[in-house]
């Protein structure tokens, strides 16, 4: 008892030393801490100090602290931070019991205030929740009958804990649980909800657990119907009324702030997400306060944040707050709830009809919402690159105005899409009234001497106008009149002085630009020469909007074939461009860089003028922001188009090819040029890619040697070695004879040799096995491109090495690359490959390599990714069960139903509840079937994603307010349920001419853009494997031995076979 003791006074110095200022001592308890975690008693202590009442709070709170993190590392060997030793299990037991009994407490500080007990109870709360996603339910089983005696109590601090426990215990929560769950939480949930006598913070986290279980109840119910009826339509009602309630108060109510107005929105927001019928009748009731707060904020919102500068915010006493948890409680944060749900109701086209006649007022508040902010202001001017940054289409930056234009350009598109012409041309004049209407009330506040915001507001319209251009041009061609009302809106801000504001200036320019098709010739060539201005200004504002003017409007120019408009003004403008560029760092050089790649495309002789200029600075950007992917993205387009050009590509690789030798095969390694090599490797494989045939001497006797070494003298390097694999497949794949025909100075090596060794090196089992992610690919057109000049002799050396490297991986994309190599060569040469595999004992010795192949396959075919891929993948599988199913009574090498793969996950019947996070980390056990089967379910399951992702396309928008009805057709990716798994399949070796005919290729074009040439070039990136897998399937069907399979089918796999066979 005394060393115990001793122990935990040691432990309480140290944890007051942690508090010290002064780093020697902070350092030197640190390190005394660490030792003490691997004793039995360190958790125990830290608990008991944590919830012990006469120690300070702030070494109470510390010891919590550091409790979770000690906790996350030993308390279970399955947690991914989990670090020896595990704590003991009496230890475990003593720790839950104390930290529940403290959660009861009537009191944890004896001389504490109770935001100081609450911070306590957290600490504490946050704890236990660690520890029940651990624990809960099997080991502690009275958790969660304690804490619902707690929320039943009088206690209010003994509720506010326990409330902050059950926010955290729902995600696990899963819906085997709800049915016991359920019935008990959510009765007490709604009496704390509905009671001020609670706190704001504890009614917040009733909604959260709340909206957690009615979320888990609607995914039940996808299933299973009677879930939703009998777990949450008893309360909802009377939730949804108590939620719809807490939005309508006013804003002077002391029992509701900003906070809990957001939580009960976003509860709402969510159960009409999740089950819309059920809340339909509701909608009105919920539409009125939504409405009312969106209208009502507008001008709170302009007035303290919009234009926080001004007198009259600096007069308002307005302040944003935090909650009891810290979080934001401000005005944006509800606009941001808002937004949300306005985005959720227009999602349907019944929802729509419900603010129809209101869009036009929508549409007005929503474009207030758009307004530049002072703060945005200030930042952007002093950091152009936020602003490039911040109003990108593709902005990870979040903000009430991106939120507003987000909602916008989501009702342009639901409207566009999925209503009719008629209604579509509605929702576009009620936008340009909303604008014209703005424009009116803004010129009436620019009379005002004392209002220099007026702009604002015309601004965002500006904004809004420019960024539903397309819809809106779309509209033109069949709608002539709206043609000038467009010009009209222009027109107004055609005369603007960056005087008034350069965000005002630069707006109207990006916007004018969007809309050049309306332009006539003159318009556009005043428009250009005002974008050339805007370039030569001084303002950084102005710049960067000018640049996104040029650029869109040279892609106007070029796609209608109206270049010569331009041409006299590009050498000034890419002067400026370059002159821009090299002034200013990362985002806006990005942009300037994208728009010096469409201005060389534009003409080969002017690209040809300025080649020098451009490849200098597109090599500088190269060299100075090696690792910004957006920045070396920019310069491949600029090398990829000067490559193309034929009077560009000579001078352009005089210039690089030099500096890219002396990175590749540097006199000296260091970690600069590290940094460089694989993108180094990249840029070469561009110039390749877009060269034209022969390759230039200098590509072959200095770049591709220069690579091949580079790899081969790397071992550890993943970028340098998956990069450099796919340079020397360019250089294989583009020019394989000069390739062959290359020697090597000193040693005599011919390149493919050299090739050969690049290919074993990255399947070298001692080598990082994600320096081989791409590996297959290079192997693949190696053996088909250069078998002639290697010999069979190191064609099976090479597949040998896959063999090998497949049996030591363990990563989804390096397996994935290397199964690659036998689809690709199984649909290119079956019969040999199939030979070679059968004829070739497996990695382990105890199975053929046909066997460990198709295990290793088949198990991970539904994880595989890429279009393509997929393609290659399923193609050679059809081939596959074909085969065998020809050839099975002539090589029982062949034979698949004799080769058993894991087949279909067994179902644990074991007792006990199962969480979430426990079924997720339980480790799954498989039947065993025959391949062939295992085949036929892989290609069914492909045939139900296809359909099902087709499906999702063509309904994706369409209203959901209809109850589906019960299904239990498995959407998961996952190995199908199969009850029949032991039997092997007896195939008669009959004609099988219907499915032999179903193997030729059905060609459709991609919709997707595929910019890798051997992808292009391969006949089954053209195959439509909808339309192929459906023909080889119905053959498969019609074919007499086809019943066989049937009993190894489960009702699902049976339902798509009857499906098909019957269209």
């Amino acid at each position: 008892m005394s060393a115990q003791r001793t122990l935990k006074d040691a432990l309480y110095e140290n944890l007051f030393a942690l508090l010290s200022t002064d780093s020697t001592t902070r350092r030197n308890a640190e390190e005394q801490l660490k030792m003490f975690e691997a004793t039995d008693e360190y958790g125990a202590h830290l608990t008991e100090i944590s919830i012990d009442g006469k120690i300070n709070g702030s070494i109470r709170r510390l010891a919590s602290v550091i409790l979770k993190h000690f906790i996350d590392s030993h308390w279970s060997s399955k947690s991914d931070k989990f670090q020896a030793p595990e704590i003991i299990k009496a230890v475990k037991a003593r720790i839950r019991s104390s930290l529940l009994r403290a959660l009861g407490e009537p009191r944890l500080l004896l001389n504490g205030d109770d935001t100081s007990e609450k911070k306590m109870r957290g600490s504490i709360a946050f704890v236990i929740s660690g520890i029940a996603h651990y624990d809960w339910p099997d080991e502690w089983t009275d958790l969660f009958d304690i804490l619902i005696g707690y929320i039943n109590s009088e206690n209010l601090l003994a509720i506010y804990g326990s409330m902050k426990v059950f926010t955290e215990m729902c995600h696990e929560i899963s819906e085997l649980q709800i049915p016991d769950i359920a019935p008990i939480l959510l009765p007490r949930i709604y009496d704390i909800l509905v009671n001020p006598y609670f706190s704001i913070g504890t009614r917040g986290r009733a909604i959260q657990v709340y909206s957690e279980l009615a979320e888990t109840i609607t995914m039940i119910g996808e299933l299973d119907k009677s879930a939703t009826k009998q777990f949450l339509d008893p309360v909802l009602p009377q939730f949804t009324t108590a939620l719809i309630k807490i939005i309508e108060a006013p804003d002077s109510a002391a029992d509701v702030d900003l906070g809990l107005k957001k939580k009960a929105l976003s509860a709402l927001t969510l159960l009409i997400k999740n089950c819309r019928k059920r809340m339909w009748k509701y909608m009105p009731a919920i539409l009125t306060p939504v409405w009312y707060n969106l209208t009502s904020f507008a001008s709170l919102y302009v007035k303290v944040v919009v234009n926080s500068e001004s007198e009259e915010a600096k007069l308002s006493n307005y302040q944003p707050g935090t909650d009891s948890d810290g979080d934001s409680v401000s005005v944006e944060e509800f606009i941001f709830a808002i937004f949300d749900f306005v985005s959720v109701i227009t999602e349907t086209s019944k929802s729509r009809k419900l603010i129809k006649h209101g869009i036009s007022d929508l549409l007005y508040y929503i474009l207030i919402y758009m307004q530049i902010t002072d703060e945005q202001m200030e930042t952007w001017s002093s950091n152009p690159d936020r602003f490039v940054e911040d109003e990108d289409d593709d902005s990870y930056s979040y903000s009430v105005r991106i939120s507003a234009l987000d909602v916008l350009m989501s009702l342009a598109r639901e409207y566009e899409e999925n209503e009719s012409k008629e209604e579509n041309l509605n929702f576009q004049m009620a936008l340009l009234n909303a604008i014209k209407k703005h424009f009116t009330e803004s010129y009436e506040a620019k009379a005002n001497s004392n209002n220099y915001w007026w702009w604002k507001i015309q601004e965002c319209c500006l904004l809004a106008f420019g960024s539903i251009s397309t819809a809106l041009m779309d509209t033109v061609k069949e709608n002539g009149p709206l043609a000038d009302e467009i010009r009209a809106i222009l027109d107004t801000c055609s005369n603007i002085s960056a005087d008034v504001s350069p965000f005002f200036a630069g707006r109207y320019l990006w916007t004018a630009a969007v809309y050049a098709p309306i332009m006539n010739s003159s318009v556009i060539d005043r428009f250009i020469q005002a974008t050339l201005s805007g370039l030569l200004n001084v303002s950084p504002i102005i710049k960067i909007s000018s640049i996104r003017a040029a650029y869109n409007i040279c892609i106007y120019l070029q796609e209608t074939h109206q270049v010569d408009f331009i041409k006299p003004y590009l050498p000034q403008i890419l002067e400026v461009m370059v002159s821009i560029g090299t002034a200013y760092s990362n985002e806006v050089l990005a942009l300037v860089l994208q728009t010096i790649k469409t201005l060389v495309s534009l003409d080969k002789v002017f690209a040809a003028s300025v080649e020098s200029k451009v490849s200098a600075l597109a090599i500088e950007t190269f060299l100075r922001h090696s690792a910004d992917p957006v920045l070396i993205t920019s310069t491949q387009d600029i090398f990829k188009e000067l490559s193309k050009n034929p009077d560009c590509i000579g001078p352009l690789q005089q210039q690089i090819i030099p500096t890219l030798v002396s990175i590749l095969n540097p006199p000296q390694s260091n970690q600069t040029v590290q940094t460089l090599q694989p993108v180094a490797m990249d840029i070469l494989t561009t110039i390749i890619r877009n060269s034209t045939t022969p390759l230039s001497e200098s590509l072959i006797n200095q770049c591709f040697p220069a690579a091949a070494f580079c790899i081969l003298s790397t071992i550890d390097d993943n970028s340098t070695m998956q990069n450099g694999g796919e340079c020397i497949r360019a250089f294989v794949s583009k020019a394989v004879e000069q390739v062959a025909a290359y020697r090597e100075p000193e040693s005599g090596e011919d390149g493919m040799s050299i090739v050969m060794q690049v290919c074993l090196h990255l399947l070298d089992p001692r080598v990082n096995e994600s320096c081989a992610a791409f590996v297959g690919k290079l192997i693949f057109i190696t053996i088909i491109k250069g078998s002639q000049f290697i010999g069979n002799d190191n064609v099976n050396l090479l597949l040998r090495s896959v063999l090998s490297k497949l049996q030591t991986s363990e990563s989804l994309s390096v397996i994935q690359s290397l199964i690659m190599v036998f689809a690709h060569l199984i649909n290119h040469d079956l019969p040999t490959v199939l030979d070679f595999l059968s004829s070739l004992p497996g990695p382990s010795g105890s199975q053929s390599a046909l066997e460990f192949v198709l295990n290793q396959w088949l198990g991970r075919q539904h994880m595989f990714y890429g279009a393509y891929e997929s393609k290659v993948s399923i193609i050679a599988l059809c081939k596959l069960l074909q085969n065998s199913l020809v050839n099975a009574d002539q090589d029982q090498r062949l034979n698949l139903n004799l080769i058993r793969v894991p087949g279909d996950p067994m179902v644990d019947s074991s007792p006990g509840i199962k969480t979430r996070s426990k079924t997720q980390n339980k480790n799954e056990r498989w039947t065993l079937i025959p391949c062939s089967v295992k085949i036929l379910k892989l290609l069914l399951n492909e045939v139900f994603c296809i359909e099902s992702t087709d499906d999702i396309s063509d309904h994706e928008f369409e209203d959901e307010e209809e109850e589906e009805e019960d299904h239990s057709i498995d959407e998961n990716r996952g190995p199908n349920q199969c009850g029949h798994g032991g039997d092997s399949v007896h195939v008669p070796s009959t004609q099988f001419h219907e499915l032999i005919e179903a193997i030729e290729s059905d060609f459709d074009e991609e919709d997707e853009e595929e910019e890798d040439e051997d992808i292009l070039n391969d006949p089954i990136s053209k195959i439509n494997l909808g339309q192929h897998l459906t023909s080889f399937v119905r053959s498969f069907t019609s074919t007499p031995f086809a019943t066989q399979f049937m009993p190894h089918l489960n009702e699902n796999e049976l339902n798509i076979l009857q499906k098909i066979s019957r269209h």
